[in-house]
């Protein structure tokens, strides 16, 4: 079997399964008092004492995981253009308002969290062919981001393709889908493996490759 990228952070898979709280800032200052996993989106970390409260829960021993605020992206250029969410979120990065912003926020927060982060989520705008061009040059700069899997998009030959290569990815923009529906997402991700570990399904679970290590 082909060796895995190790994606970064301070992740332990036989920690499982875990739960992150995801929201603003202020909301998460509040919930690292109950709770140990936070994610913190990029568009959230606002001001710098925003940055200051990320360090001080790292160093606190939260394990947060860092989303890359495409999301918020893709929705705030759908309501200005006047089409679906989807459609945004296919579009290549040059062709969506905001990208270049928002990735060189990204990167610069990366620089300072991604080791001691849990893990950090990839800038996934643009359909499987510009994540994986995206992934190449975030790969060539030195980061690990976890990859991105969409399955109402990308098809089942692109979840082969990242399992076989990396140590977890995520599953993306399921939000929407009803309890049966990512339901039977995870069992075909798992089929033959025996075991699903995700870490909450909100815009993301993350499937760790004990997941599909024995194959599909």
């Amino acid at each position: 079997m082909t060796k895995r990228i190790k994606t970064a952070g301070r992740w332990d898979p036989k920690a499982w399964p875990v739960y992150f709280i995801a929201s603003d800032i202020d909301s998460l200052e509040r919930a690292h008092l109950v709770h140990d996993h936070l994610l913190a989106a990029v568009n959230e970390i606002v001001k710098p004492a925003d940055v200051v409260t990320i360090e001080k829960f790292i160093a606190g021993g939260r394990n947060v995981l860092i989303d890359s605020g495409i999301f918020w992206l893709s929705t705030q250029h759908a309501k200005a253009h006047g089409i679906s969410m989807d459609e945004a979120l296919a579009l290549a990065p040059d062709e969506i308002d905001g990208f270049a912003e928002l990735e060189a926020k990204y990167l610069r927060l990366i620089g300072q969290f991604g080791s001691k982060a849990w893990g950090y989520i990839e800038i996934d705008q643009g359909g499987r062919d510009n994540k994986i061009k995206t992934r190449a040059r975030l790969e060539a700069m030195g980061l690990r981001p976890i990859p991105v899997y969409h399955p109402f998009n990308d098809g089942w030959d692109y979840f082969d393709h990242l399992a076989k290569r990396y140590d977890r990815i995520c599953f993306g923009n399921i939000v929407q889908a009803d309890n049966a529906t990512r339901k039977r997402l995870l069992a075909t991700a798992g089929s033959g493996a025996g075991d699903i570990r995700t870490s909450g399904f909100t815009r993301w679970a993350c499937a760790h490759q004990s997941t599909w290590q024995h194959g599909r």
